[in-house]
């Protein structure tokens, strides 16, 4: 299993919250691949700290192609992404930039996205068991295919 996890940056660091989601994503490519997609400039320390969460391999878009924040680019960048790499899973931090680059993605590859999710797997034949935080802060399971 390959899984695309968005990391937004914080200055030149990953951003606190995409660490997070990088510590999800790791748990849904067990046995499989995760890799980070990112936007903007990554140095080496920005490299090591990646490896720590068990990133396998990072994709850059730096900003002589795309400068700036820029939600339905980056959507494209990720659908290029998943479809090259054959990703089951992208994901992003509930941030307001990860929640608005997933729902475009959701739009641009006719999938399904969901939000504030704080338990993800595989249920069988394609599809996932999703447990999301909603309803101020109760949880609630649902089941969707994923293909």
């Amino acid at each position: 299993m390959t899984v695309l996890c968005l990391v937004e940056l914080d200055g030149d660091a990953p951003a606190d919250a995409s660490l997070r989601a990088l510590t999800f994503a790791r748990t849904l490519a067990s046995g499989g691949e995760l890799a980070a997609v990112l936007f903007g400039v990554a140095g080496p320390e920005l490299t090591q700290a990646l490896a720590g969460y068990g990133v396998a391999s990072a994709y850059v878009t730096g900003p002589e192609l795309l400068a700036g924040y820029a939600p339905l680019a980056w959507a494209r960048v990720l659908a290029g992404l998943a479809g090259q790499t054959g990703a089951d899973a992208v994901l992003a931090a509930g941030t307001d930039h990860g929640s608005e680059v997933m729902a475009h993605l959701g739009a641009l590859t006719g999938l399904p996205m969901a939000a504030n999710c704080v338990s993800a797997g595989r249920a069988g034949d394609g599809s996932w068991q999703l447990a999301r935080q909603r309803w101020a802060g109760q949880d609630g399971d649902e089941r969707g295919r994923a293909k």
